[in-house]
Protein backbone atom coordinates (compact mmCIF):
# COMPACT_ATOMS: atom_id res chain seq x y z
CA UNK A 1 0.00 0.00 0.00
CA UNK A 2 1.29 3.47 -0.76
CA UNK A 3 2.01 5.59 2.30
CA UNK A 4 2.16 9.14 3.54
CA UNK A 5 5.29 10.77 4.90
CA UNK A 6 5.78 13.94 6.89
CA UNK A 7 7.04 15.67 3.72
CA UNK A 8 4.62 14.65 1.02
CA UNK A 9 1.82 12.38 -0.05
CA UNK A 10 3.45 9.75 -2.23
CA UNK A 11 0.11 8.45 -3.43
CA UNK A 12 -2.91 6.63 -2.10
CA UNK A 13 -4.26 3.54 -3.79
CA UNK A 14 -7.92 2.65 -3.45
CA UNK A 15 -9.69 -0.49 -4.72
CA UNK A 16 -11.49 -0.07 -8.04
CA UNK A 17 -14.66 -1.32 -6.36
CA UNK A 18 -15.00 2.07 -4.67
CA UNK A 19 -16.45 3.33 -7.97
CA UNK A 20 -19.51 1.13 -7.44
CA UNK A 21 -20.26 2.78 -4.10
CA UNK A 22 -19.75 6.46 -4.89
CA UNK A 23 -23.46 7.20 -5.16
CA UNK A 24 -24.15 5.69 -1.73
CA UNK A 25 -21.02 6.94 0.07
CA UNK A 26 -21.14 10.17 2.03
CA UNK A 27 -18.38 12.77 2.15
CA UNK A 28 -17.38 11.39 5.55
CA UNK A 29 -17.27 7.81 4.22
CA UNK A 30 -14.86 8.84 1.46
CA UNK A 31 -12.77 11.02 3.76
CA UNK A 32 -12.33 8.15 6.23
CA UNK A 33 -11.50 5.72 3.41
CA UNK A 34 -8.76 8.03 2.15
CA UNK A 35 -7.47 8.54 5.69
CA UNK A 36 -7.27 4.79 6.28
CA UNK A 37 -5.53 4.31 2.92
CA UNK A 38 -2.86 6.73 4.08
CA UNK A 39 -1.94 4.57 7.09
CA UNK A 40 1.44 2.91 6.80
CA UNK A 41 0.28 -0.37 8.35
CA UNK A 42 -3.08 -1.92 9.24
CA UNK A 43 -4.51 0.14 12.08
CA UNK A 44 -7.04 -0.31 14.85
CA UNK A 45 -9.78 1.84 13.35
CA UNK A 46 -11.91 2.06 16.48
CA UNK A 47 -8.94 2.90 18.74
CA UNK A 48 -7.87 5.69 16.38
CA UNK A 49 -11.30 7.20 15.78
CA UNK A 50 -10.63 10.08 18.17
CA UNK A 51 -7.48 10.99 16.23
CA UNK A 52 -9.27 10.66 12.89
CA UNK A 53 -12.15 12.71 14.26
CA UNK A 54 -9.82 15.58 15.08
CA UNK A 55 -7.98 15.34 11.76
CA UNK A 56 -11.11 15.19 9.63
CA UNK A 57 -13.27 17.53 11.72
CA UNK A 58 -16.01 14.90 12.06
CA UNK A 59 -17.65 13.64 15.24
CA UNK A 60 -16.74 10.13 16.35
CA UNK A 61 -20.29 8.77 16.01
CA UNK A 62 -20.37 9.70 12.33
CA UNK A 63 -17.02 7.98 11.77
CA UNK A 64 -18.39 4.84 13.49
CA UNK A 65 -21.21 4.72 10.95
CA UNK A 66 -18.73 5.24 8.12
CA UNK A 67 -16.63 2.31 9.36
CA UNK A 68 -19.66 0.04 9.15
CA UNK A 69 -20.50 1.33 5.67
CA UNK A 70 -16.95 0.82 4.38
CA UNK A 71 -16.74 -2.67 5.82
CA UNK A 72 -20.16 -3.61 4.46
CA UNK A 73 -19.21 -2.33 1.02
CA UNK A 74 -16.12 -4.52 1.10
CA UNK A 75 -13.78 -1.51 0.86
CA UNK A 76 -11.97 -2.29 4.11
CA UNK A 77 -11.23 -5.51 5.94
CA UNK A 78 -10.27 -6.25 9.52
CA UNK A 79 -8.33 -9.10 11.10
CA UNK A 80 -9.08 -10.96 14.32
CA UNK A 81 -7.48 -8.19 16.38
CA UNK A 82 -9.60 -5.47 14.79
CA UNK A 83 -6.81 -3.99 12.66
CA UNK A 84 -8.23 -2.39 9.53
CA UNK A 85 -6.72 -2.10 6.08
CA UNK A 86 -7.93 -1.22 2.60
CA UNK A 87 -9.40 -4.24 0.86
CA UNK A 88 -7.84 -5.77 -2.20
CA UNK A 89 -9.78 -6.44 -5.37
CA UNK A 90 -11.66 -9.44 -4.01
CA UNK A 91 -15.41 -9.15 -4.45
CA UNK A 92 -16.27 -9.32 -0.76
CA UNK A 93 -14.62 -10.56 2.44
CA UNK A 94 -15.92 -13.99 3.46
CA UNK A 95 -18.49 -13.97 6.21
CA UNK A 96 -17.88 -15.69 9.51
CA UNK A 97 -19.20 -19.21 9.78
CA UNK A 98 -22.34 -19.79 11.81
CA UNK A 99 -21.47 -21.12 15.23
CA UNK A 100 -23.61 -24.13 16.12
CA UNK A 101 -24.24 -24.27 19.83
CA UNK A 102 -25.70 -26.96 22.09
CA UNK A 103 -29.19 -28.01 20.96
CA UNK A 104 -28.69 -25.70 17.97
CA UNK A 105 -29.90 -22.68 19.96
CA UNK A 106 -28.26 -19.33 20.76
CA UNK A 107 -26.47 -19.15 24.09
CA UNK A 108 -27.91 -16.83 26.74
CA UNK A 109 -25.74 -14.45 28.77
CA UNK A 110 -26.30 -12.62 32.04
CA UNK A 111 -25.77 -8.86 32.31
CA UNK A 112 -22.40 -9.47 33.97
CA UNK A 113 -21.30 -11.81 31.21
CA UNK A 114 -22.40 -9.27 28.60
CA UNK A 115 -20.20 -6.61 30.24
CA UNK A 116 -17.21 -8.95 30.09
CA UNK A 117 -17.94 -9.79 26.46
CA UNK A 118 -17.98 -6.13 25.46
CA UNK A 119 -14.68 -5.55 27.27
CA UNK A 120 -13.07 -8.34 25.26
CA UNK A 121 -14.71 -7.62 21.89
CA UNK A 122 -14.42 -4.00 20.76
CA UNK A 123 -16.37 -4.57 17.56
CA UNK A 124 -19.31 -6.04 19.45
CA UNK A 125 -19.16 -3.21 21.98
CA UNK A 126 -19.32 -0.62 19.18
CA UNK A 127 -22.12 -2.60 17.55
CA UNK A 128 -24.16 -2.43 20.76
CA UNK A 129 -23.78 1.36 20.80
CA UNK A 130 -24.67 1.73 17.11
CA UNK A 131 -27.71 -0.56 17.33
CA UNK A 132 -29.05 1.22 20.41
CA UNK A 133 -28.68 4.52 18.57
CA UNK A 134 -30.44 3.10 15.50
CA UNK A 135 -33.30 1.70 17.59
CA UNK A 136 -33.51 4.84 19.72
CA UNK A 137 -33.41 3.06 23.07
CA UNK A 138 -31.21 1.49 25.75
CA UNK A 139 -31.26 -2.28 25.37
CA UNK A 140 -32.40 -4.73 28.02
CA UNK A 141 -30.41 -7.87 28.78
CA UNK A 142 -32.74 -9.82 26.46
CA UNK A 143 -32.11 -7.35 23.63
CA UNK A 144 -28.34 -7.50 24.10
CA UNK A 145 -28.65 -11.28 23.83
CA UNK A 146 -30.50 -10.92 20.53
CA UNK A 147 -27.65 -8.83 19.09
CA UNK A 148 -25.11 -11.37 20.37
CA UNK A 149 -27.16 -14.12 18.77
CA UNK A 150 -27.17 -12.34 15.41
CA UNK A 151 -23.43 -11.74 15.65
CA UNK A 152 -22.20 -14.97 17.18
CA UNK A 153 -24.80 -17.65 16.38
CA UNK A 154 -25.82 -16.62 12.87
CA UNK A 155 -22.39 -15.19 12.07
CA UNK A 156 -23.73 -11.94 10.58
CA UNK A 157 -21.23 -9.10 10.22
CA UNK A 158 -21.68 -5.98 12.36
CA UNK A 159 -22.69 -3.76 9.44
CA UNK A 160 -25.34 -6.33 8.41
CA UNK A 161 -26.85 -6.31 11.90
CA UNK A 162 -26.85 -2.52 12.04
CA UNK A 163 -28.63 -2.31 8.68
CA UNK A 164 -31.21 -4.83 9.89
CA UNK A 165 -31.80 -2.81 13.07
CA UNK A 166 -32.13 0.44 11.13
CA UNK A 167 -34.64 -1.17 8.75
CA UNK A 168 -36.78 -2.45 11.64
CA UNK A 169 -36.58 0.82 13.57
CA UNK A 170 -37.77 2.78 10.52
CA UNK A 171 -40.88 0.59 10.49
CA UNK A 172 -41.49 0.73 14.27
CA UNK A 173 -40.45 -2.91 14.68
CA UNK A 174 -38.55 -4.14 17.72
CA UNK A 175 -35.49 -6.37 18.07
CA UNK A 176 -37.62 -9.47 18.51
CA UNK A 177 -39.01 -8.82 15.03
CA UNK A 178 -35.45 -8.30 13.74
CA UNK A 179 -34.46 -11.67 15.20
CA UNK A 180 -37.35 -13.44 13.44
CA UNK A 181 -36.47 -11.68 10.18
CA UNK A 182 -32.83 -12.72 10.59
CA UNK A 183 -33.87 -16.37 10.86
CA UNK A 184 -35.84 -16.09 7.60
CA UNK A 185 -32.99 -14.25 5.90
CA UNK A 186 -30.50 -16.90 6.95
CA UNK A 187 -32.68 -19.67 5.54
CA UNK A 188 -32.94 -17.73 2.26
CA UNK A 189 -29.12 -17.37 2.24
CA UNK A 190 -29.37 -13.59 2.37
CA UNK A 191 -26.32 -13.39 4.59
CA UNK A 192 -24.12 -10.55 3.30
CA UNK A 193 -24.54 -6.80 3.57
CA UNK A 194 -24.86 -6.41 -0.21
CA UNK A 195 -27.50 -9.15 -0.40
CA UNK A 196 -29.46 -7.56 2.45
CA UNK A 197 -29.33 -4.15 0.77
CA UNK A 198 -30.69 -5.67 -2.44
CA UNK A 199 -33.41 -7.53 -0.54
CA UNK A 200 -34.59 -4.35 1.21
CA UNK A 201 -34.54 -2.50 -2.11
CA UNK A 202 -36.81 -5.18 -3.58
CA UNK A 203 -39.18 -4.82 -0.64
CA UNK A 204 -39.30 -1.04 -1.12
CA UNK A 205 -40.15 -1.42 -4.82
CA UNK A 206 -42.86 -3.95 -4.00
CA UNK A 207 -44.31 -1.74 -1.25
CA UNK A 208 -44.53 1.27 -3.56
CA UNK A 209 -46.41 -0.68 -6.26
CA UNK A 210 -48.37 -3.09 -4.06
CA UNK A 211 -51.41 -0.84 -3.69
CA UNK A 212 -51.84 -0.51 -7.46
CA UNK A 213 -51.36 -4.24 -8.05
CA UNK A 214 -53.79 -5.15 -5.25
CA UNK A 215 -56.43 -2.92 -6.84
CA UNK A 216 -55.72 -4.33 -10.31
CA UNK A 217 -56.07 -7.95 -9.21
CA UNK A 218 -58.90 -7.32 -6.74
CA UNK A 219 -56.96 -8.66 -3.74
CA UNK A 220 -58.30 -6.03 -1.37
CA UNK A 221 -56.55 -5.81 1.99
CA UNK A 222 -55.88 -9.53 2.46
CA UNK A 223 -52.33 -10.76 2.91
CA UNK A 224 -50.62 -11.76 -0.31
CA UNK A 225 -49.78 -15.43 -0.63
CA UNK A 226 -46.07 -16.27 -0.95
CA UNK A 227 -46.64 -17.18 -4.62
CA UNK A 228 -48.41 -13.89 -5.37
CA UNK A 229 -45.64 -11.92 -3.68
CA UNK A 230 -43.05 -13.93 -5.62
CA UNK A 231 -44.73 -13.09 -8.93
CA UNK A 232 -44.99 -9.39 -8.07
CA UNK A 233 -41.33 -9.18 -7.05
CA UNK A 234 -40.27 -11.10 -10.16
CA UNK A 235 -42.15 -8.71 -12.44
CA UNK A 236 -41.04 -5.54 -10.67
CA UNK A 237 -37.43 -6.44 -9.90
CA UNK A 238 -36.19 -9.22 -12.19
CA UNK A 239 -38.11 -8.11 -15.29
CA UNK A 240 -38.20 -4.37 -14.41
CA UNK A 241 -41.84 -4.16 -15.55
CA UNK A 242 -43.73 -0.91 -15.18
CA UNK A 243 -47.22 -0.97 -13.72
CA UNK A 244 -48.59 -0.06 -17.17
CA UNK A 245 -46.94 -3.10 -18.76
CA UNK A 246 -48.29 -5.42 -16.06
CA UNK A 247 -51.73 -3.88 -16.52
CA UNK A 248 -51.59 -4.51 -20.27
CA UNK A 249 -50.61 -8.16 -19.75
CA UNK A 250 -53.43 -8.45 -17.24
CA UNK A 251 -55.95 -7.04 -19.72
CA UNK A 252 -54.82 -9.42 -22.46
CA UNK A 253 -55.06 -12.44 -20.17
CA UNK A 254 -58.51 -11.53 -18.81
CA UNK A 255 -59.81 -10.75 -22.31
CA UNK A 256 -58.67 -14.11 -23.65
CA UNK A 257 -59.21 -16.43 -20.63
CA UNK A 258 -61.82 -14.66 -18.53
CA UNK A 259 -59.52 -14.85 -15.49
CA UNK A 260 -56.47 -13.04 -14.14
CA UNK A 261 -54.22 -16.10 -14.19
CA UNK A 262 -50.85 -15.15 -12.73
CA UNK A 263 -48.86 -17.91 -14.49
CA UNK A 264 -50.04 -16.74 -17.91
CA UNK A 265 -49.51 -13.07 -17.11
CA UNK A 266 -46.03 -14.10 -16.02
CA UNK A 267 -45.42 -15.97 -19.29
CA UNK A 268 -46.53 -12.96 -21.34
CA UNK A 269 -44.30 -10.59 -19.36
CA UNK A 270 -41.30 -12.92 -19.64
CA UNK A 271 -41.79 -13.16 -23.40
CA UNK A 272 -41.93 -9.38 -23.71
CA UNK A 273 -38.83 -9.08 -21.53
CA UNK A 274 -36.98 -11.54 -23.77
CA UNK A 275 -38.01 -9.50 -26.81
CA UNK A 276 -36.87 -6.24 -25.16
CA UNK A 277 -40.34 -4.68 -24.91
CA UNK A 278 -40.68 -2.31 -21.93
CA UNK A 279 -43.95 -0.46 -22.60
CA UNK A 280 -47.40 -1.37 -23.97
CA UNK A 281 -46.67 0.87 -26.96
CA UNK A 282 -43.53 -1.11 -27.81
CA UNK A 283 -45.51 -4.35 -27.60
CA UNK A 284 -48.26 -3.02 -29.87
CA UNK A 285 -45.75 -1.64 -32.38
CA UNK A 286 -43.97 -5.01 -32.50
CA UNK A 287 -47.26 -6.81 -33.06
CA UNK A 288 -48.14 -4.54 -35.99
CA UNK A 289 -44.65 -4.78 -37.45
CA UNK A 290 -44.62 -8.57 -37.35
CA UNK A 291 -47.94 -8.95 -39.16
CA UNK A 292 -47.62 -9.86 -42.86
CA UNK A 293 -48.51 -6.75 -44.86
CA UNK A 294 -50.84 -8.61 -47.20
CA UNK A 295 -52.78 -10.10 -44.32
CA UNK A 296 -53.26 -6.92 -42.30
CA UNK A 297 -56.80 -6.39 -43.51
CA UNK A 298 -57.89 -9.87 -42.50
CA UNK A 299 -55.61 -10.50 -39.50
CA UNK A 300 -57.63 -11.15 -36.38
CA UNK A 301 -56.03 -9.90 -33.16
CA UNK A 302 -58.10 -12.40 -31.17
CA UNK A 303 -56.57 -15.23 -33.17
CA UNK A 304 -53.09 -13.85 -32.48
CA UNK A 305 -53.58 -13.97 -28.73
CA UNK A 306 -55.42 -17.30 -28.90
CA UNK A 307 -52.34 -18.81 -30.53
CA UNK A 308 -49.97 -17.18 -28.06
CA UNK A 309 -51.92 -18.36 -25.04
CA UNK A 310 -52.39 -21.82 -26.53
CA UNK A 311 -48.63 -22.06 -26.80
CA UNK A 312 -48.31 -20.96 -23.16
CA UNK A 313 -50.79 -23.68 -22.08
CA UNK A 314 -48.75 -26.28 -23.96
CA UNK A 315 -45.47 -25.09 -22.43
CA UNK A 316 -46.99 -25.25 -18.95
CA UNK A 317 -48.15 -28.83 -19.42
CA UNK A 318 -51.85 -28.27 -20.09
CA UNK A 319 -51.79 -29.77 -23.56
CA UNK A 320 -54.18 -28.41 -26.14
CA UNK A 321 -56.53 -26.76 -23.68
CA UNK A 322 -58.11 -23.83 -25.43
CA UNK A 323 -58.56 -20.41 -23.87
CA UNK A 324 -62.12 -19.42 -23.14
CA UNK A 325 -63.68 -16.72 -25.28
CA UNK A 326 -65.30 -13.84 -23.45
Amino acid sequence: MNKTTTDEVVGIRLPASVLHHLSAASKTDLALLIRLAAEETPTDGHANLERFSAELGVVREELERSLYFLRGAGLITSDGDGRIQIAGEQAEPPRRARKLLSADAPQRFSSGEIRRITEDNKELSSLFDACQQAMGKIFTTDEFNIVISLYDYYGFEADYILLLCAHCAARDKNLRYAEKMAHTLYDKEIVTYAALEEYFARLDVLASAEGQLRALFGFGSRTLTPKEREYFMHWLMDLSCSYELIEYAYEITVDRTGQAKLPYINKILENWYSDGHKTPEEVKNAENKNRPEAALSSFNTDDFFDLALKRSYAEMGEGDKKPTKV
